[in-house]
């Protein structure tokens, strides 16, 4: 039985690897441009190039960020937007769960010593963190602008910038600003013209 389940591991492990790699794949075709877009299925098979929703020939960076009738419709802030919402989803989950456990001890941090050229490196070892930075608190708050302004918070800074997401806690003093960006976002502002 014990055979079983070690057999039973190691295939979810190597199934999970699989995944990753099929994955990691398709990035690269993205970012090498071979993922089947009308552009390369017309170099491909002879298949009509043109954009779906404009006369464009649709490339991959076409498709991500240069088609005009989608930046009219909106359809890359929605893009953005549903994006933006998985993230604080799961980002929302795991702080209502960290401010709902019980605060862990840690250990003190020690801050990076940085050593210039020519200098020898510090005796003292640094102190590694043994807990993730969301269990050393549980006042983690979260703002994300996704259907209202995001007005940035207050008691962070007085600032009119508007991050996609901000998560915060004040009894560490520890902020995270997020920004959500999509590939050859440069282009967008070009769309407009």
């Amino acid at each position: 039985m014990v055979v079983v389940e070690v057999h039973h591991q190691e295939d979810a492990e190597r199934r999970i690897k699989a995944v990753s790699l099929a994955k990691q794949g398709q990035w690269m075709r993205a970012i090498y441009d071979v993922v089947p877009s009308p552009k390369n299925r017309h170099q491909w098979y002879g298949k009509d190039p043109t954009c779906a929703l404009c006369p464009t020939p649709a490339s991959l960076k076409h498709n991500l960020t240069g088609c005009k009738t989608s930046l009219i419709q909106g359809r890359y802030t929605w893009w953005h937007n549903q994006v933006l919402k998985c993230l604080a989803a799961a980002l929302e989950s795991k702080r209502n769960t960290t401010n709902s456990l019980p605060l862990r001890a840690t250990k003190s941090f020690m801050a990076p010593t940085f050593t210039r050229e020519g200098q020898k490196k510090p005796n003292h070892p640094t102190t590694k963190l043994e807990a993730r930075q969301l269990d050393m608190a549980q006042d983690w708050k979260m703002l994300v602008d996704i259907g209202q302004q995001l007005i940035f918070p207050p008691e962070i800074a007085a600032t009119t910038l508007r991050p996609d997401l901000v998560l915060w806690s004040p009894s560490l003093k520890s902020v995270y600003i997020t920004e959500l960006t999509v590939p050859w976002e440069n282009t967008i502002e070009e769309a407009y013209e």
